[in-house]
């Protein structure tokens, strides 16, 4: 990943500081007197951290400073800001793993990268690999792993996890190969369909949404999910819904 900073000759009072301390992380041009350009790698920023902050806090506000990464402009003060926050929380996690005992396990990570969470591996979290996809049949549940690495890709690229010298998206691609293709939830009755409310021909019925874990919800949440599968037509009233829904607990209980 390459980083240029680029920024014009100013009257700030900083400016020769600037200027002298750029040529000391990575490659610094004056284009025409005016014009300073920055060339950094990674190694660049994290190898000479202190003097990398200096100078993005001191040039962050100059109008005439620019910021791009492998060439993309990043166009507004939030961007940068959240660039220069996003590589800093990347060089820490990276010098806590050269600090590591085990540095083998330091990184473990079902998806290769703890930083990575869009997205959980396990069968608790809001977002699991397994809600992504749709049925091929009424038991059949397709993962789509396309959109699962489209997900953590583009997630890797925001956080600006390529500045780490241990990051690899080889390691995303080996945890998507190793996840199921298709789940038959016939075949293992740890999974169970879960419905979602459609209104259709004037009233809401229960439609196949997506596939859980059994074990996904408490009791409670269970409970929630089954008072989704009842077929309540569109013309009740919140009270007269109400009352269907209490009618439908209270046979739950005496059965």
């Amino acid at each position: 990943m390459i980083i240029e900073f680029t920024f014009n000759k100013n009257t700030s009072t900083n400016y020769t500081k600037v200027v002298n301390l750029c040529s000391k992380i990575g490659v610094f041009i004056h284009e025409n007197g005016d014009r300073n350009i920055l060339t950094m790698t990674e190694r660049d920023i994290f190898s000479k951290w202190d003097v990398f902050n200096y100078v993005f806090h001191y040039i962050k506000r100059w109008t005439s400073f620019d910021i791009r990464i492998d060439g993309e402009l990043v166009i507004d003060y939030k961007m940068k800001s959240d660039f220069f926050y996003s590589v800093q929380d990347v060089r820490n996690c990276y010098i806590n793993y050269l600090r590591a005992e085990y540095k083998n396990e330091y990184c473990d990570s079902h998806w290769g990268c703890h930083k990575l969470k869009a997205i959980s591996f396990h069968i608790y979290g809001l977002r699991k690999w397994f809600h992504y996809g749709h049925f091929i049949s009424d038991t059949v549940w397709q993962v789509d792993k396309n959109a699962l690495k489209s997900i953590m890709y583009d997630e890797s690229k925001m956080r600006y996890l390529e500045l780490c010298p241990c990051f690899n998206y080889e390691r995303i691609d080996r945890t998507l190969n190793n996840i199921p293709n298709e789940i038959d939830i016939s075949l293992d009755n740890e999974w169970v369909i879960e419905y979602k409310k459609v209104f259709l021909n004037g009233k809401f019925v229960s439609v196949p949404h997506t596939i859980r874990f059994q074990e996904d919800y408490s009791p409670a949440e269970c409970k929630i999910i089954e008072i989704n599968k009842l077929e309540i037509s569109g013309d009740l009233t919140d009270d007269q819904a109400n009352d269907l829904i209490d009618e439908y607990l209270k046979r739950k209980k005496e059965k």
